[in-house]
């Protein structure tokens, strides 16, 4: 059994989800020789060699070596898989779950733990000896079969299907090429490839997915040590020398965000090094940005060393939870996570240097270091320390640790490269050969610009800040480890050659072909290391002078106008710093490469900023752009495309009155097909509110779209079914639309569909769920004439509708008036930033969703239950009373037309089921009054004994001796709020009558209709006919009276909180377009004009500085505004 409780068979298996490396054995010169697979993924793809046999003294970089076994199949069930995702467009694998054992003879998916990149064969080759080999590497994501590998056993006692052991050698094959992966040499050097030779692999899991503890510490984790609460233990800046950036610190301030506070914690093992570190346990701690490790360098000498001088008696380390009580020796090494003991941000932890047994402590600053600056103190090993030496540990992002390393691997190859040039160009001499790492510097390239490319414009708002947010940080570590002084060197130094053939005398031909390329990716990395930080452009603004003056550089002018369109935009100081000189050399431009988007991009950036004219910069444009210059752009007239739709608006959602199915028809009376040089546009269909959004004059095409130009519309032309502006043929394909013509369309709410000339639905239909409520749309040009038919007196059918299908014109309300109307939405459409959306009020029986006061955890107090009952009876004397005025005599069958009814008895006589229903209705009323705040209140117990009842006359007497005796309550008035609780109960008595209807099937219809369960009162309460809301009314004033009449009073709710509530929905319903408050004027004379877009209630005018939001326009003294009329 291991430590910490883990059963044997957790450390004996490979499962998915644990984390690897992959290390095989040579002999090279008779010498036994280890290596561990490994990749870097950023700006190289190509796998290579760690070596690990020399790890006492020359510390592997394991960062780069782990894999994460994401998934393991069968080979039959990867093949299915394939075959799937290829028929739904090449998806990757992501399916599976849970921490699967590996078994011989599967295949797995092996990700890179940090690049999240998968090892892959490739298709290319770079083996100089064996040309049917392949070269292993990374692939962004999981598609396809060149990134899975089977496993199969190298030892004969063990057989496919077996469970695959820690320590069993394993061969790997690529499932794509059939090759194994293999260690070869090459004209001495040791590489990676996918061969017909067989390599031995030892798995080693280094960290088991199915028990990290969360929040405790484990090896290989980044960390930023504090020593207190605003102390972060890091190295100097970037501004100070190499041997000075040797010297650690315990800084204050802002050092703890920086990437030069980030260490790495690396334990001298390989198996298992991602476990959980206990204490005693001995590490390495690795600084991430210069890639140096922390050693006792000589006596009481703590200092950064090369990796190459990190030999493990200088360099180990260990956690102790206190300087007292020490273990005697260090913990043996265990198989497995082990047991957690060190927290993040919980546990103190005290540093101890293994082999002297010094302890991590500080210097004390002397009185003037500390006047100088923020708080820096010097690290040190001493015997004895402090009593405050004790350390917390914060974990960093992954994301924050990849930018450190990739900071690391980008400063060494720039660096490389600048020297490589200096060497070249004449500035150093050495005796070793320099070669260029071009391929090398052009995927790095690549991969930075990638790396900091701003998110999506269509990621929803919170993602895209999410994303943003990390960008910028990123953007701030490489500019604090002095990225940006880089790429300028870099600059600078490829700015030396004039032409390719000037490159080409020192670097020869095969690399010359580069500089061009080099220049432009130089010059778009700065942009991607300042777009959208307005921080780093205002510090590069101050080489405007500098990047302008490289303009007439014609190789990398796109680069240098992306970075100077940068900083214009996110830095209004840079236009301050624009003279005429500046703007010639970008007018400049024009002359050179037409009419460029970049260049137009800059003059625009000039002549606005944060929306406000620029005054000098357009008159200086306007001066030097506009004369000899032939500006009018090619232009050719298009078709302005209109949408127009019926106010009739279908949804569905749960509890909804809304019917499915509908219909109509539209007739098309005249088209020109080339009214202009293009076809005229003619598509009927279905649209969604929440996102169909067509404007005038924009779009793409500059014609504005139409239905089916969107993922929010489905539209079809007669030739083609439209959606996302992508045409797929009709099953039965006719000529496109055209006079004369009906277009026959379907809907159910969720799947549109659309005939021509036969109620007969396509074959392939489409969906669009959640996406708000669903209208009927046609979008065409001047040159085309319609009809819409909706059925009824909004338009006869030509057909029929289909089974089951109803007319759109039955959507309408009862007091709604069906229109045409325009579908038009208003905007800029530059930066994204929109003036005016038109919004346009609706109704619909699919918006009304019964929401009845919730009664089911109101308790009835023992006072209440007895007037229940007398309520429930009263009610039905009520009823009897009023059935027999209406003409309606007893008898045992109910029969309407002779109108008789058999619960024309006694209360004591009615059958159970109405009786319950009576006193279900009285509960329910009661309950209500409860629910909604009421306070019931018995202030005369003796108003029983008062009570009387109606002496009705002998007519009213029926043949088995009944004759109603309902309370006689003319005597009892109510007061205006308690007629203002009888509306509240009338209208929450309808929610719960519309709420059982709808559970049991009934939608909204304009008929009775009890065959297909449509009731035309399935509508918003203050829809329903006066009628029908005086008898609900009626019969709750009743009841409210009984409970008087009984000696009870109602006291309604607080009225003030009623009113605010009413209140605050009104002002829901309203928008109101104003502009700010500092705009506001004083004095003089002064003029605007409103245009009315779409119909509805407004009021436009003018209004005082202190006009409140929850006041309406004109009710007060703070505005007078004019609504149409009055």
């Amino acid at each position: 059994m291991a430590e910490g409780g883990e059963g044997e068979d957790e450390i004996q298996f490979l499962r998915t989800d644990d984390e690897v490396v992959l290390q095989c054995v040579t002999h090279i010169h008779k010498e036994q020789r280890k290596f561990c697979l490994a990749a870097e993924g950023l700006g190289n793809r190509l796998c290579f060699l760690e070596p690990t046999s020399e790890a006492k003294y020359v510390p592997p970089d394991l960062c780069i070596c782990n894999f994460v076994l994401e998934q393991s199949l069968s080979v039959r069930a990867l093949q299915e898989m394939l075959a799937s995702s290829g028929e739904n467009g090449g998806e990757g694998a992501a399916q599976g779950g849970g921490h699967r054992t590996l078994l011989y003879g599967h295949a797995i998916l092996l990700q890179h733990s940090y690049s999240r990149m998968y090892l892959t064969c490739l298709t290319t080759s770079r083996s100089m000896t064996d040309k049917l080999s392949f070269d292993v590497g990374l692939q962004e994501d999981s598609t396809g079969e060149a990134c899975w590998w089977t496993i199969h056993p190298a030892s004969k006692q063990r057989s496919e299907g077996e469970k695959v052991r820690i320590g069993d050698d394993l061969i790997l094959v690529s499932v794509s090429s059939e090759r194994y992966l293999h260690l070869s040499i090459s004209d001495g050097n040791i590489q990676v490839d996918a061969s017909f030779m067989q390599t031995l692999w030892n798995v080693h899991p280094t960290c088991s997915g199915s028990n990290v503890a969360e929040g405790f510490l484990l090896g290989g984790h980044v960390l930023r040590l504090f020593h207190g609460h605003d102390e972060c233990m890091a190295v100097p800046a970037v501004d100070q020398t190499d041997e000075q950036r040797r010297i650690i610190n315990y800084e204050a301030g802002g050092a703890s965000t920086c990437a030069r506070s980030m260490w790495r914690l690396e334990p001298l093992r390989i198996s298992w090094s991602g476990s959980h570190i206990r204490w005693g346990q001995t590490f390495r701690l690795r600084h991430i940005t210069t890639g140096q490790y922390l050693a006792l360098v000589q006596e009481w000498g703590l200092k950064l060393v090369d990796r190459q001088k990190s030999d493990t008696t200088s360099t180990a380390f260990c956690f102790r939870a206190s300087k007292e009580k020490l273990d005697s020796g260090l913990k043996r090494d265990i198989e497995g996570m082990g047991t957690p003991e060190i927290k993040h941000g919980d546990s103190v932890c005290f540093v101890q240097h293994v082999a002297s047994g010094l302890w991590l402590t500080y210097r004390a600053p002397d009185g003037k270091s500390a006047r100088l600056g923020p708080l820096k103190r010097k690290v040190i090993l001493h015997q004895e320390g402090h009593m405050d030496d004790g350390l917390t540990l914060q974990r960093c992002q992954h994301e924050e640790s990849q930018a450190g390393r990739i900071i690391r691997n980008t400063t060494a190859l720039f660096s490389q490269f600048i020297r490589g040039l200096d060497c070249l160009s004449g500035k150093t001499h050495t005796s070793a050969p320099i070669a260029l790492p071009i391929e090398e510097l052009l995927q790095t390239l690549q991969d930075l610009i990638t790396y900091f490319q701003p998110p999506e414009e269509e990621l929803e708002h919170e993602d895209k800040q999410n994303k943003l947010r990390s960008l910028k940080n990123r953007q701030n570590l490489f500019k604090e480890e002095g990225m940006l002084a880089l790429v300028l060197n870099c600059i600078d130094r490829l700015n030396v050659y004039n032409s390719t053939a000037h490159f080409a005398e020192h670097v020869g031909e095969e690399a010359s072909t580069a500089w061009k390329d080099l220049s432009n990716l130089f010059y778009e990395l700065l942009a991607a290391l300042i777009r959208g930080n307005r921080s780093n452009c205002t510090q590069f603004s101050n080489n405007l002078d500098w990047l302008v003056s490289k303009l007439d550089r014609l190789e990398s002018s796109s680069g240098i106008l992306e970075v100077l369109h940068c900083i214009l935009i996110e830095s209004p100081e840079a236009l301050n710093l624009i003279e005429k000189g500046h703007i010639k050399s970008i007018i400049s431009l024009l002359d050179k490469h037409g009419r460029n988007r970049k260049v137009l991009d800059v003059l625009c950036s000039l002549c606005v900023c944060n929306g406000v004219a620029v005054r000098s910069n357009q008159n200086l444009i306007a001066d030097n752009l506009l004369p000899q210059r032939d500006l009018l752009l090619q232009t050719r007239l298009v078709n302005n495309v209109t949408s127009m739709r019926p106010n009739i608006f279908l949804g569905i959602c749960e509890g909804s009155a809304q019917y499915k199915k509908w219909y109509y028809e539209l007739i098309i009376d005249q088209v020109d097909h080339f009214l202009t040089n293009e076809p005229s546009h003619l598509r009927v269909g279905w649209a969604s509110t929440e996102g169909y959004a067509p404007y005038p004059g924009g779009g793409e095409g500059w014609g504005g779209n139409g239905v089916g130009d969107d993922l929010y519309s489905y539209g079809f032309d007669g030739l083609h079914l439209w959606s996302g502006r992508e045409p797929h043929l009709y099953s039965k394909p006719t000529e496109s639309l055209q006079m004369p013509a009906v277009v026959l369309t379907l809907c159910s709410v969720v799947l549109p569909a659309f005939s021509v000339h036969a109620a007969i639905p396509p074959a392939g239909a489409y969906k669009s769920e959640d996406l708000g409520f669903t209208y009927p749309l046609v979008s065409f040009v001047g040159a085309v004439r319609a009809r819409f038919l909706l059925g009824g007196r909004h338009g006869e059918f030509k057909f029929l509708p289909p089974t089951g299908y109803v007319p759109c014109y039955e959507a309408l309300l009862p007091q709604e008036k069906m229109r045409v109307e325009p579908v038009k939405e208003y905007k800029r459409d530059y930066e994204g930033g929109r003036d005016l959306l038109g919004t346009t009020q609706f109704l619909s029986q699919a918006s009304f969703i019964p929401s009845p006061v919730d009664t089911s955890q109101i308790v009835l107090p023992p006072n209440l239950e007895k007037i229940r009952d007398r309520l429930a009876e009263n009610i039905h004397e009520l009823w009897g009373m009023n059935k027999i005025e209406l003409g309606w005599t007893y008898g045992k069958v109910r029969d309407d037309n002779k109108r008789q009814h058999p619960c024309l008895v006694d209360f004591s006589k009615l059958p159970e089921t109405e009786k319950n229903y009576n006193l279900q209705m009285s509960t329910e009323t009661l309950k209500t009054l409860l629910a909604i705040g009421c306070h019931i209140v018995q202030v005369n117990p003796k108003a029983e004994e008062d009570l009387k009842k109606l002496k009705l006359p002998k007519n009213y007497i029926m043949s088995n001796g009944y004759k109603p005796a309902p309370l006689d309550l003319n005597d009892v008035k109510l007061i205006p709020a308690q007629e203002g609780l009888v509306d509240k109960l009338a209208e929450n008595a309808h929610d719960v009558w519309a709420k059982d209807r709808i559970r049991q099937g009934w939608t909204y219809g304009i008929q009775q209709d009890i065959k297909n369960k449509r009731n035309p009162r399935l509508v918003p309460y203050v829809l329903l006919d006066e009628r029908t809301k005086k008898s609900n009314r009626d019969s709750l004033r009743e009841a409210v009276r009984t409970f008087i009449g009984y000696g009870y009073n109602i006291e309604p709710a607080d009225q003030e909180s009623v009113t605010h509530t009413v209140e605050k929905i009104g002002i829901d319903k309203i928008r109101f377009f104003r502009v700010e408050k500092s705009y506001a004027v004083k004095s003089g004379k002064w003029y605007f004009e409103f245009e009315a877009v779409t119909g509805g209630d407004m009021r436009v005018g003018w209004a005082r500085p202190g006009c409140r939001p929850d006041i309406d326009l004109g009710s007060d003294s703070q505005a007078f505004v004019f609504h149409g009329s009055q």
